[in-house]
């Protein structure tokens, strides 16, 4: 790591690679972005929220950023993160955000980011340059305002507008305008921005590493410990899958935080101090900075991990300090049960909630209310539809075995009357056939006249072979006794 303290800005006309560039702190805080480096077909939207305290007053807030993506161009990737950092890089090399508008050429940004020089590179540059500018981002108490200090709604594309001009020799000469939107240039004009070594983050070998990296470096400003909800720092500030359990989380991240530990940017630790238990099936995550005195004691975040269940208890308007003794207290089964029958009683607009729903819902976490009349916890229902689900799947396998089965005895009778009739002249065999039409059973016959008017050969044969099977056996019951 160079020493961010000592490192000099890049001039502002240099075409070599910037040391250190800059990132938004705002851009850090949840992912813009997937941790794939290819967008996933049919997957458009990307949702993260978490729970955290104002600096200004100290109250909780919720916050939550939709990321939306028209099938055109699809969601940014990892590699599409680079991009923008790139350009920020520029955007303060070329002009200091005095202006919104960064001219440069694609040679120039692909040296920022530290990709090989070659023609898919530039082609893939444009793609997510213009892909910046098709996304659309919609922060709710998700944006802060640095000036008024405070987390704010806004919702724009990150990129207002781009300019690519027809390169007259090779790709890398075309040159490029590219519009930063208003929202984000005026977050950069606040100064809410951090550096960030580009060197150090395009070293490192995978997406988590560097969003683990990114968000990290942000929160390390103030610290040299930082513990965070293991799950809330994986989902929603890592961006990784929420089908993961905890275990799956801790071995996602396991190569990322060693790759932090052997380039010298987090210090090693045993997994009893990285992993602490906070409840059950809860964990915490803590993180010391190399070279850095851990505090004694952890610092108070600026940034809280809120459980979920405690989220939302607070989304329901129950305070926080009362969310954290229930969640502490009683058991987070009892507390998802009543928060079900809440929800449930308040979408009807029972009086027992209206009059005041976070103290009824309080009484009811603390007193285990009986379940209201009529409601049905999502367990049960899921259980019932995955009990439907299995009747029905073993139906479908009792259908399949018996219509298997009448399919290899109608083989075995299809063969036993083709040796039968194999063993007969043509003019006897021909005979036998009339007979059977004629002797046999009338649904019967009608049924094969039937199919052969309309052409329906397949049941025709059906229903002759019945016919004849019927005539072998008369035939069969109608001869003399051997003995």
């Amino acid at each position: 790591m160079k020493n961010p303290v000592t490192a000099s800005l890049f001039a502002e006309s240099s075409m070599e690679q910037p040391a250190y560039g800059r990132d938004s702190m705002n851009f850090i805080e949840f992912p813009m972005s997937l941790l794939t480096e290819r967008s996933q077909e049919g997957k458009n939207e990307l949702v993260f929220s978490d729970t955290v305290r104002n600096q200004s007053n100290g109250e909780l807030v919720t916050r939550r950023l939709t990321v939306v993506a028209p099938a055109k161009y699809g969601l940014p990737t990892a590699k599409d993160e680079e991009v923008l950092l790139g350009l920020l890089a520029l955007t303060k090399q070329k002009n200091n955000f005095s202006a919104c508008t960064v001219h440069f050429s694609r040679r120039e940004l692909i040296r920022a980011i530290g990709w090989n020089d070659q023609g898919y590179s530039y082609q893939r540059l444009i793609e997510s340059l213009e892909r910046w500018t098709a996304v659309f981002f919609k922060y709710e108490n998700a944006w802060w305002d640095n000036a008024r200090k405070e987390w704010i709604d806004v919702s724009f594309h990150v990129l207002n507008s781009l300019r690519v001009n027809k390169p007259k020799k090779t790709l890398a000469t075309g040159n490029v305008v590219a519009e930063w939107g208003k929202d984000a240039f005026g977050s950069f004009q606040a100064n809410y921005l951090k550096q960030l070594d580009l060197d150090f983050f395009q070293s490192l070998e995978t997406s988590v590493s560097k969003r683990l990296f990114r968000y990290l470096d942000k929160h390390f400003y103030h610290r040299s410990r930082l513990e965070y909800d293991l799950l809330t720092l994986a989902f929603e500030h890592v961006g990784m899958s929420r089908d993961y359990e905890p275990w799956k989380v801790k071995q996602k991240l396991s190569p990322a935080i060693a790759e932090l530990e052997r380039t010298g940017y987090l210090e090693p630790l045993d997994p009893k101090l990285r992993y602490l238990p906070a409840g059950k099936g809860k964990w915490k995550i803590v993180f010391v900075k190399k070279n850095e005195v851990p505090d004694t004691k952890p610092a108070q975040e600026v940034i809280v991990s809120v459980s979920p269940l405690m989220a939302k208890l607070i989304a329901r308007g129950v305070s926080a300090k009362t969310s954290e003794n229930l969640t502490a207290t009683f058991p987070g089964e009892r507390i998802g049960l009543q928060l079900e029958a809440f929800d449930w009683l308040l979408a009807k607009k029972d009086k027992r909630v209206s009059r005041s729903p976070a103290g009824y819902l309080v009484k009811a976490i603390q007193e285990d209310f009986a379940l209201p009349m009529g409601f049905e916890p999502e367990s049960l229902r899921r259980r019932r539809t995955e009990e439907a689900k299995r009747r029905t799947v073993e139906e479908s396998r009792r259908r399949r075995e018996e219509e298997e089965r009448n399919q290899a005895e109608a083989d075995v009778r299809r063969k036993a009357t083709d040796a039968y009739l194999a063993g007969m002249s043509d003019e006897d065999r021909e005979r036998f056939v009339a007979s059977a039409l004629a002797d046999g059973t009338r649904f019967v016959i009608e049924r094969y006249t039937e199919a052969v008017r309309v052409k329906n050969a397949k049941a025709a044969a059906m229903y002759l072979n019945m016919l004849i099977e019927a005539a072998i056996e008369r035939a069969a019951c109608s001869e003399p006794s051997s003995a």
